[in-house]
This record gives structure tokens, sequence and C-alpha cells, in this order.
């Protein structure tokens, strides 16, 4: 037995799949852990507790919470211009275009005389195109219920995608790009693969400030809800890629069986087991609970040949030899007679 610093997590977490180790408790008892595949894991996504909802296209994959008919640029401009059109919010979206000279952007003239503004828009950067603009006169500066309203539909309808994300990301909402590699399966990730051929974007993972209040009990955190979107896609990557795991713990216990050749097979008896793990720190929490502090240890079985023990009694029946062998981590003997059969373990 080790008496070196066990670190029982760290253990777990190198653990191959149907891998096992074994630990003794601070009594002495021996445990053997197994680590299982988990066959029908619960998805991630449909966590009540998530944060974010993760929307996607991919034309063979069913994935994410979401995966809306309407093409991704579509579903995105009308996501913008709900989020946008209720009274006052609108003005977010003038404010960015309106400081955005090299894309889609409002220039703005005052008319004096007649106290209004003449507000101009141009579509992308094509401002040398004289067609390619919008204008309209805004009546009341102060009050921007005067804009017209095909002019507010122009402005959502014509931003690139760049755009539109900037200003969510700026008005209590948080978009985050969602990438997938498909390649000896698959594998999803808010950062970039950089892989040409079996990678690329496949939608987005996205919350607002109103969830993350009702989640929370707190303020909107805009880091924080960064994190846990970040979190929320890793869990949802170990989903997809089998990385969901059974804890089974099982106690050693004297053997009392009628055949010694199966002692091996007997000695370790499940007392407990939980599904559902992807950290090794939840892993060895559980195991914790079941066992308490414990140390790893080398479960050495009887090996192969092993030669046969020959006690110094003899067989309470009718005196005759008893032969046996010793099994397990605590040495114990199990034997039968020679003459008659009778059974022996200690």
């Amino acid at each position: 037995m080790s008496e070196n610093k066990f670190d029982l997590k760290n253990a777990l977490e190198y653990l191959p799949e149907g891998g096992h180790i074994h630990v003794t408790d601070n009594d002495g008892t021996v445990w053997r852990i197994e680590k299982k595949a988990d066959p029908e894991p619960e998805n991630p996504c449909e966590w009540e507790s998530n944060l974010g909802t993760l929307t996607c296209w991919h034309r063979r994959y069913a994935l994410g919470n979401e995966q809306p008919k309407d093409d991704p640029q579509n579903w995105l401009a009308m996501f913008f211009k709900n989020a946008f059109s209720e009274p006052g919010k609108a003005k977010a979206v003038y404010d960015f275009l309106k400081t955005n000279p090299h894309g889609t952007h409002i220039s703005v003239k005052n008319n004096p005389e007649a106290k209004t503004q003449s507000w101009t828009l141009f579509y992308g950067s094509m401002v040398d195109d004289p067609n390619d603009v919008f204008t309209v006169i805004v009546t009341d500066p102060e009050n921007l219920d005067t804009v017209p309203r095909d002019f507010f539909d122009a402005c959502c309808d014509e931003m690139y995608t760049q755009e539109r994300i900037t200003i969510l990301n700026q008005s209590g909402y948080l978009f985050m790009p969602l990438y997938l590699m498909d390649h000896s399966g698959l594998s999803i990730s808010t950062e970039d693969f950089y892989d040409r051929w079996d990678s690329g974007q496949i939608g987005w993972i996205h919350t607002d400030a109103k969830r993350a209040e009702e989640l929370w009990e707190a303020d909107w955190d805009v880091d924080r809800a960064r994190q846990e979107l970040k979190d929320q896609v890793i869990q949802y990557d170990k989903y997809l890629q089998g990385e969901y795991y059974g804890i089974v713990v099982s106690k050693f216990e004297p053997w009392d069986h009628d055949d010694p050749e199966t002692a091996d097979e007997s000695e370790f008896v499940e007392q407990e087991s939980c599904w559902g793990y992807s950290d090794a720190e939840s892993m060895a929490d559980f195991v914790n609970e079941v066992i308490g502090s414990c140390r790893e240890y080398e479960y050495k079985a009887p090996a192969e040949n092993q030669e046969p023990v020959y006690p110094d009694w003899s067989c309470v029946f009718c005196q005759g030899r008893v032969k046996g062998r010793l099994v397990g981590p605590k040495q114990k003997f199990y034997g039968t007679c020679e003459n008659c059969g009778a059974v022996y373990h200690q």
C-alpha cells in the first residue's frame, strides 16, 4: 500500500473508459472503482439551468437546441429586427451606424431652418454610388419614433452579419460563434478549428440579460455570461464525443462460494453506482461520499498456476489432506479436502 498522497481526481481523470483502480479506505477495506461509458447520457442542451441557446444549421446533423428552417442570415436579420423594434431600442442601431463609416452607416445632415435632419443610409461601404442610398427626413431628432419605419427596416436588412452581432453584444445580448469539426467523430467549440476541409461555423450560442438575471438573481455581467456559454459548449462537446461516464464502486468482501475456482470473480461486490459524469472532480466527490477518504492500493490478483497451499491442519470430516490457494489482497485461503471434497475458506 502506498503511503504517498493519493490524488483521486487525477487518477479518475486519466483512467481509461472500462478501466478500474483499487483504493483502500481508512479502515483498511479495499474497494474497486470502475469507470464505464454512459450508454444513455442526458443531452446537456436539455438542462433547464442552461444560460444559452444553441442555434445550429447542418445538412446532416440535428445539433443544439434549435435548427431553424430559414437560412442563417435571414434568421439573424429577423432576430435582430425583433430585438430592436420596440420603442426606444432603435437608438442603439442608429448610434452604431452613425459611427461606422467603413460599413453600413448613416450620414446625418442638419436642416436648421426647418429644425429637421436628413438621414442617409449608405448600404455597406458603397458610398460612391449615388443610387445605393436611402434618405429620409427626421422631423424630430429627439424623438426617434418619428424616424420612418421603412428606414429602420432598411437598416436592419442591409447590415452585415458582424455588424448585427456587434450591436447585439453591446445591447444586453451575447452571441458567440459555434464551430463544428466533423472528422472521426464530432467536436463543437466557440473557437475556430482552422481546418478548411472538415470544420466551419454552424451557428451561434446566444443569451440575453433578462435570461441571465433570472438564473443568477443578479445583475447582467457579460464576462460571467461569456464564461458560462463557453462552459456550456464544452459540456455539449463532451456529449458529442461520448465522454460521459458512470462510476461503479465495489467492495472487497470475504468469498463465500462453493467453487473456489471462481473466487476471483466473487471478491468484489457492487455497492453504489452513479452515471452522467463528465468531469473527474464530480466522480471523485461521488467516490468520497460512498467510501470516505481513500488511498491507492495496487490489487494483485493470484497468479495463474499458483503453487498450491497445504495448511498445517487436516479435514475435520475425514482427516484427509486439504489443498488450496491464497486469494485477493487480504490473501484469504480457499481450498478443498482431497479425500472427501469438503470446502474450506478462512
